[in-house]
């Protein structure tokens, strides 16, 4: 079935879903394979504890997976984008002004979360599987970057840089912020 640009949306298309998060809100969006945000759901942060944000985040993700405009797409994976840090060896998260945000696991996490919630966000809810097929995991891979390196990534996927393996995205403003991609590879830290 043809979407609203024209193209045809198989079971194979992947889809994507995108969380940016920062100190105020959170918001999710499902991204189909031409980079259009097909729809997306945005909530306050909540500021009781970590584990509040990520059951928040974890929220969103089930919205997501189940809403109508996914169709009969597969989602591919999860990108978080956080207003803060991110160790490169662990993916750590740090958030400046945001009590607990220190070195946080986040992305596992939310792993850990998502598989609690018993849903295979991979497939759609109509699609089932044979009882003896034994997969990995109940959701797609999961990335956290610093909201710089997502932006850049961004520009090089579908923006200005597109088609460009390496890219450099620099915001002043109070401070001065770098998102890198080298040789098509986002660069966190």
């Amino acid at each position: 079935m043809p979407n609203s640009k024209g193209i045809a949306k198989t079971p194979d298309s992947p889809m994507r879903i995108g969380i940016e998060f920062d100190r105020a809100k959170i918001v999710a969006a499902l991204v189909d394979e031409t980079g259009r945000i097909v729809t997306e759901r945005t909530a306050a942060m909540p500021s009781r504890t970590i584990r509040a944000a990520i059951a928040e985040i974890r929220t969103l993700i089930l919205y997501l997976s189940s809403a109508p405009e996914r169709e009969s797409c597969r989602i591919s994976g999860i990108g978080v984008s956080v207003d803060g840090l991110v160790d490169p060896p662990t993916s750590r998260v740090t958030i400046a002004g945001l009590k607990g945000w220190t070195r946080v696991a986040m992305i596992e996490m939310l792993e850990e979360a998502l598989a609690e919630s018993g849903h295979d966000i991979r497939t759609p809810a109509g699609q089932r599987h044979a009882r003896a097929e034994k997969k990995e995991s109940p959701h797609p891979a999961m990335k956290v970057y610093s909201r710089p390196v997502a932006i850049a990534a961004a520009e090089a996927w579908r923006g200005a840089a597109r088609g460009k393996s390496n890219v450099v995205y620099v915001s002043l403003g109070e401070t001065i912020t770098l998102g890198i991609i080298a040789d098509g590879r986002p660069i966190n830290g």
